[in-house]
């Protein structure tokens, strides 16, 4: 079944748009994507649209691959390797942007728009953001076009459609909609322009106006992670808008365990909520930090546990430290600290039945991985637990359960209750590590707790130091001169 509606406008206006993708050594997902795009803009009702199409190669080896390059080399003029420095997401997507300005006037951009590289999508997208863009009315003249986030692994099921960011966390109104459903396509959440929650786009897919994208208005270098949240919130006066179409399919988030991106996740979002939530409590980001650092415990995700507390110190450091370390450096640190390995790799720790055990738990659990699966997931109260879990810090202070269970990312971290070991693994990469409970880790936990709740006593005087900071060096950390 096909369909269209039509009118007539009375003022067109011209639009050309520089998609970019933000890479790092995912040659086989950049091959994937640029067939598609390549294939689309060689139909003849398409060749109008005369769409770039930038690869921000954060790794420098795109240029290495020789069907890549041969096939940037017959489009010059829609196509091309900008390598870059590994500044994560928020520098390659910033490198994007700086280079969408630089060359607005040679060819007459006039928005940039921001893609995962991992992502899959229909090129379709492009018609319609030129379609609306250019027949936009003109008090929405610097709209933001805001990107829908699908499912790979259930094609139906809608992730996210503008998401708001509110106690640490991003929030989503209207969660794993399924489109498949009358109801659900006509929910109010779905047809109103207007939310009671303004939202911002993740930048899986997100077109913005380089009116608004300028020189003196960059994204903070947040490596990785919020810095989609915090250049969304900032800019939201400019309004946003998300189309039916407009969309990408990605892999659940879910699927993996944050691993080193747990560094960011918590620093970040500490620094986002210093930017828009001003007013947020010293206590309740005390209990924030102390949560993720027990779940941690309890799971025996140690490294993690360790990236949460260094995040808080780093943060603590202010904007002068973000603004002068070197974030390529950092990253490199950070990603020796975190070991994950195939699960084959277990022989060597577990016995034979106990590798054959969890083995067979691990390959039935993807084979019935189920929309349901994750909907409790995002649904269950995890703060809902028995009384004798908490005060023996889920059985810490037991006697041990010897019998190993295997943990994803979506289960509990109560329900490692009394357990010596778990094997900790992810059903989408099928890599895993033993996690064994240790005292130590237990009493270095409780430390770290201890000096987070005695820095944060001193943070009043921190806290008015950063605001200060951050007033101090707003200008010069949202302009181009940070990023060179």
């Amino acid at each position: 079944m096909t369909g269209y509606y039509e009118g007539i406008c009375s003022e067109q206006k011209d639009v050309r748009i520089a998609a970019v993708v933000c890479t790092f050594k995912r040659e086989l997902y950049v091959l994937r994507n640029l067939k598609r795009v390549i294939r689309f803009l060689e139909k003849e009702e398409n060749a109008s649209l005369n769409l770039c199409y930038w690869l921000i190669d954060n790794g420098k080896t795109l240029s290495a691959n020789k069907e890549i390059s041969r096939l940037i080399e017959q489009y010059p003029d829609n196509f091309k390797i900008i390598e870059n420095r590994n500044v994560g997401g928020a520098g390659g997507f910033t490198r994007g942007m700086i280079e969408a300005i630089a060359e607005k006037q040679k060819f007459g951009l006039t928005h940039v728009q921001l893609m995962d590289d991992d992502a899959s999508f229909d090129p379709e997208l492009f018609i319609r953001a030129y379609g609306f863009l250019s027949m936009r009315k003109a008090e929405y003249q610097d709209i933001t076009l805001g990107g829908s986030l699908l499912r790979e692994d259930f094609h139906y099921i809608q992730q996210a459609a503008g998401e708001w960011f509110a106690n640490f966390a991003v929030q989503n109104d209207f969660l794993l909609a399924d489109l498949r459903k009358f109801e659900i396509c006509t929910h109010e959440y779905m047809c109103e322009p207007i939310h009671k929650n303004i939202p911002y786009s993740g930048w899986w897919c997100c077109c913005m106006s380089l009116n608004v994208v300028n020189a003196d208005n960059l994204p903070i270098p947040l490596f990785l992670h919020h810095d989609d949240i915090e250049f969304g919130i900032r800019n939201q006066k400019y309004g946003i808008v998300f189309l039916n179409g407009f969309s990408v399919w990605h892999k659940g988030f879910e699927l993996t365990f944050p691993g080193v991106n747990t560094y960011y996740d918590i620093r970040n979002s500490l620094i986002t909520t210093a930017v828009i939530e001003s007013k947020q409590s010293l206590w309740n980001t005390v209990k924030w930090l102390w949560k993720r650092i027990i779940a941690l415990l309890i799971e025996f995700r140690y490294e993690e546990m360790q990236l949460t507390y260094l995040a808080f110190g780093d943060f603590c450091k202010g904007p002068e430290w973000l603004y002068s370390v070197d974030a390529e450096k950092l990253n490199d640190l950070l990603r020796k600290q975190i070991t994950l390995k195939p699960l084959e790799n277990l022989k060597v720790e577990l016995s034979a039945k106990d590798y054959r055990e969890i083995s067979l738990y691990i390959e039935q659990y993807r084979r019935l991985y189920t929309v349901g699966k994750i909907e409790d997931y995002f649904v269950t109260n995890w703060k809902v637990r028995k009384f004798i879990q908490k005060i023996t810090v889920n059985g810490w202070l037991l006697p041990s359960n010897k019998k190993i269970i295997a943990l994803s990312p979506i289960e509990s971290p109560f329900d490692a209750f009394r357990r010596k070991r778990v094997v900790i693994f992810e059903p989408a990469s099928l890599k895993a590590k033993v996690g064994k409970r240790e005292y130590v880790k237990l009493l270095k936990a409780i430390c770290m707790c201890l000096d987070i709740g005695i820095s944060v006593l001193n943070c009043l005087k921190l806290k008015k130091h950063i605001e200060r900071t951050l007033i101090k060096l707003r200008k010069l950390m949202l302009g181009i001169s940070i990023w060179k």
